[in-house]
């Protein structure tokens, strides 16, 4: 079904739109708008469908936050800063609702994960002098899940390690590297 909608706004509204949701132009905020209106219809649809009935604010918060996934960030993770900005909340709060909806909507979200952890590894080069890939993270919840599966795919890899020469910047060694590409890979 096609559903087409026209919905106004302000020149004050549009301005801060394209700030909080990164848009330089206003064909860019419009095709997220659109993303951010779809993830919307899917949520109402559940709602209306009797497929997700909530009692609790944080469950509607959890699930809008999966249907934002899966359409406004195209079947990433987000960073807490992106929540921030949507969702009006503080960086810790942003954290623990990353943490509930992967782990409520693990089954759901696994696929996401592990092409969020690969495509941040795949933008990786590994530094030839050092042996190991400097990895941006964007995500604390990133860089607890990266370790979280060195340990599940062999406990004695080394885990991610602060850059010291970066703030949002880790090195990861090449075995760990190799390690998490292939189980990845696989998933």
């Amino acid at each position: 079904m096609n559903i087409k909608i026209n919905i106004e706004f302000t020149d004050k509204e549009k301005v801060l739109l394209k700030k909080v949701l990164s848009a330089k132009t206003d064909a860019e905020l419009t095709l997220k708008f659109e993303k951010i209106a779809a993830a919307a219809t899917d949520e109402y649809k559940a709602m209306i469908l009797g497929q997700n009935v909530f009692t609790r604010g944080k469950d509607m918060q959890e699930f809008r936050l999966l249907k934002l996934i899966n359409r406004y960030f195209d079947n990433q993770i987000p960073s807490e800063q992106e929540i921030c900005a949507l969702f009006q909340i503080r960086a810790n709060e942003a954290k623990g609702l990353i943490n509930a909806i992967t782990s409520k909507y693990q089954y759901d979200l696994e696929e996401n994960i592990s092409k969020t952890i690969l495509a941040v590894l795949e933008k990786s080069v590994k530094e030839v002098k050092a042996n190991k890939y400097p990895i941006s993270l964007r995500s604390a919840y990133l860089k607890e899940e990266i370790n979280r599966l060195l340990l599940i795919i062999n406990p004695d890899l080394p885990p991610l390690e602060r850059n010291i020469t970066s703030g949002g910047s880790f090195l990861l060694s090449e075995s760990s590297y190799d390690e998490l590409v292939s189980y990845l890979s696989k998933s």
